[in-house]
């Protein structure tokens, strides 16, 4: 959520501030996205709310790391 807050700023983006409530930071991931597997608790709700995508997660709950290699990020608006 931090990395893309700091690289594209988009608007009404992150306004829990990572604790995975609030659904602003809702993206789409494609490419090796099966590393994302375990959901928090908060991320799981959230997500349920939003839709039964399983590709559907929320960007502050992605660490950033060597294993998110070739994982393609989408951010949707919120609604």
């Amino acid at each position: 959520m931090m990395l893309i807050l700091d690289k594209i700023s988009p608007e009404d983006f992150g306004d829990c501030l990572g604790m995975g409530k609030c659904g602003t930071c809702l993206v789409e991931t494609s490419g090796n996205a099966n590393i994302l597997t375990s959901y928090n608790r908060n991320e799981e709700a959230t997500i349920a709310k939003a839709g039964i995508n399983k590709n559907l997660r929320l960007a502050c709950q992605i660490l950033v790391d060597e294993n998110i290699h070739g994982i393609r990020v989408e951010v949707l608006k919120s609604k």
